[in-house]
């Protein structure tokens, strides 16, 4: 998923509750949740979020659905027009709107397909947003002698509605093949490398889900092939192109060879390679 959307106003805000905290102690009201992706069809008409409350401090959140268009670095809220093509809400129902959760308890929340209403005919997606508010005083003392500050927090994971549970990586009814292009090697400032690059796939008919795998094969004997990084969570969606990823090798140095760039599905893509290109890396 891509990852869990936060709010750039709540970031800010608690980057600045961070600032305030006395003797260093961040706090504020986290949220867990599980899964980070569902996949609805009138085959799975129901499913189920776990929220867990993994603070000291009394939880309460407010549930609701949300509209996020995929951007090419993760989400922005839709606009009008976006949000009547790519809304599932319409088709679906939440089930509690609101819950209290005390340190190390959980919630579950259903979210289920109207029964009176049609499938859609193409994907549709809308987030589960899960908002919280600290439920007792704000600023309270913690155990050596600092004070702290809970504020709200709001993270929102994406429920893809579908019409029928097959489904094909397909690009205007053809097999997908997802490319690779822009691809730089570049460093960190922490004088890392890393790679930049951007998945290509035009209009997609379903959304995809997977991870990117990235080997490094040796010019010179023994001719190792390496896996340097695994990244999970990678989605593209039905109402973008492209996409741009950053890829940590978590290396200084990369020594002459061939570097392999695959990206496979998971979950239901499960063996199936979206894309892979070949790069030859030469001698810094």
């Amino acid at each position: 998923m891509p990852a869990p959307f936060i709010n750039r106003g709540q970031i800010l805000l608690l980057i600045s509750a961070f600032m305030l905290c006395v003797n260093n102690h961040p706090a504020f009201a986290q949220i867990a949740i599980s899964p980070l992706r569902t996949v609805m069809t009138p085959e799975h008409p129901e499913t189920q979020f776990t929220i867990s409350n993994p603070t000291q401090r009394l939880m309460e959140a407010r549930v609701s659905l949300i509209d996020l268009s995929a951007s090419t670095t993760g989400y922005k809220p839709a606009s009008p027009t976006a949000k009547a093509k790519i809304s599932a809400a319409p088709w679906l129902i939440v089930s509690p709107v609101s819950f209290t959760l005390e340190p190390g308890q959980r919630q579950q929340i259903t979210v289920h397909m109207r029964s009176s209403l049609p499938p859609p005919k193409v994907e549709h997606r809308s987030h589960l947003y899960i908002e919280t508010n600290p439920a007792r005083k704000n600023i309270y003392p913690i155990k050596d002698g600092g004070l702290a500050l809970d504020v709200s927090l709001g993270v929102s994971v994406p429920i893809i509605l579908r019409p029928r549970q097959s489904v094909k990586a397909t690009n205007q009814g053809r097999d997908l093949q997802v490319q690779f292009t822009d691809t730089k090697l570049l460093r960190t400032k922490e004088n890392m490398i890393k790679i930049n690059t951007n998945l290509r796939y035009g209009p997609l008919e379903n959304s995809l889900f997977g991870k990117i795998n990235i080997f490094h094969k040796s010019k010179r004997a023994p001719f190792v092939t390496k896996e340097l990084v695994t990244i999970e969570n990678i989605a593209a969606y039905t109402d973008n192109d492209h996409r741009s990823v950053s890829l940590p090798l978590g290396l200084q140095t990369l020594p002459p060879g061939e570097l392999l760039i695959s990206y496979e599905g998971v979950a239901e893509y499960e063996g199936t390679v979206f894309g892979k290109k070949h790069y030859s890396v030469g001698e810094e």
